[in-house]
């Protein structure tokens, strides 16, 4: 690859950059993670209508023991599948979150720069390490 194509390459990555279109990646990712809310919310609302539905098995007045001890099971069940969907869905949307701030934006960019900084210094080390069969920068 002569000059003229590595300029090349270079001046159409840093194009690529201020490209609009590549802007709107944190703005799809965001309506992304909203509709996951959504979903979630609806998924919530289902499961405390199942709820209340079963709770309300208790206020009859002639409720034997076997229909209480089927309620309290149910009502187990469901309190189980909330929790469920609640934290299924609090880790979906910290991964895209994390995914939103580091694929986009100075900030994600900034921590990727100190983590391959980091990586770069532990390569060091550990050339030095076997360098020298010893921790230290071997010396000539």
């Amino acid at each position: 690859m002569d000059d003229m194509e590595w300029e090349l390459k270079v001046r159409n990555q840093a194009m690529k950059r201020s490209c609009a279109s590549e802007q709107l990646d944190g703005f799809k990712q965001a309506l992304f993670m909203m509709r996951k809310v959504v979903d979630m919310l609806v998924q919530a609302a289902y499961v405390l209508l199942q709820i209340v539905m079963t709770l309300f098995r208790l206020l009859i007045p002639m409720a034997s023991e076997s229909v209480i001890s089927q309620t309290a099971a149910e009502l187990q069940f469901w309190f189980t599948k909330l929790i469920a969907i609640m934290v299924e869905s609090i880790q979906k949307l910290a991964d895209m979150f994390f995914n939103l701030i580091f694929s986009s934006g100075p900030l994600g960019q900034a921590l990727k720069s100190i983590v391959q900084w980091m990586c770069r210094i532990m390569k060091v080390v550990i050339w030095a390490w076997n360098e020298t069969g010893e921790f230290g920068i071997m010396c000539e």
